[in-house]
């Protein structure tokens, strides 16, 4: 019997944090979502991680190997999908991405730590969307890691966290 595994969006913005607070609650939510679920990306929003991975901002926070085996990791365990701009309901415009991926990849939910787009948590449905976006701490609430998977995981850095879901790769 195959398990059920739901397909969810994560932003930009909860992978960076993840990457720069391994401890955090980010970081948390990533591997949580990794174990159990199904990632959704597309080209667009991969290629927005490698440009913010790259800025002179956030290279002091996070060094190059773990920059790029993130990016590897995502690349191998995130299914990619074409998402037509659809969704204009975001008040940051650049964050509509997001909900057309969730939209175009059938997730059901976002998890996000961009403040545009948890203004629209539980609006979602009378927009037209069929998934729910939440904080990692929202996500972790309602998924919470298994102790012993935090308990072995809490002093190591995200992309060993990243194990806790292998990509299959084809």
């Amino acid at each position: 019997m195959s398990e059920y595994r739901e397909k969810v969006v994560l932003d930009t913005n909860i992978m960076l944090s993840a990457l720069m607070s391994p401890n955090g609650t980010s970081a948390a939510a990533v591997a949580s979502v990794l174990m159990n679920n199904d990632v959704v990306q597309s080209a667009q929003t991969y290629a927005e991680l490698g440009e913010k991975l790259a800025s002179k901002k956030l290279q002091k926070y996070i060094p190059a190997e773990l920059r790029q085996q993130a990016l590897d990791f995502f690349a191998a365990a995130a299914e990619f999908v074409e998402a037509p701009c659809k969704h204009t309901a975001c008040r940051d415009p650049k964050d509509n991405k997001f909900l057309d991926i969730a939209d175009a990849g059938g997730a059901v939910t976002l998890v996000t730590g961009d403040k545009d787009l948890l203004a629209l948590q539980g609006q979602e449905k009378a927009l037209g969307m069929n998934f729910n976006s939440m904080s990692g701490r929202n996500w972790l609430d309602l998924h919470p890691l298994p102790v012993q998977a935090a308990a072995n995981d809490a002093n190591t850095s995200v992309p060993s966290m990243f194990t806790l879901r292998q990509p299959v790769l084809g």
